[in-house]
């Protein structure tokens, strides 16, 4: 999750994800609605309270690379 910022645009992301891939991790960005450029497609803006933001994409990436 990127944070304060709320995209992936961000200096100090490029920066994080370059040190931990150089160390071997893989990295993903998990954008809230509505940041970076990507265009909301429903009336619903990001929110602390929407964990399941963060829960789909993270159920989906577990399934692909850690099941």
């Amino acid at each position: 999750m990127t944070g304060l910022s709320g995209g992936n645009d961000k200096g100090f992301i490029y920066s994080m994800m370059r040190k931990a891939t150089e160390n071997g991790f893989k990295c993903v960005v998990i954008n809230y609605r509505g940041t970076s450029g990507v265009r909301l497609t429903s009336s619903k803006f990001y929110s602390s309270a929407s964990w399941k933001d963060f829960k789909e994409p993270l159920d989906y990436i577990y399934s692909k690379y850690c099941s």
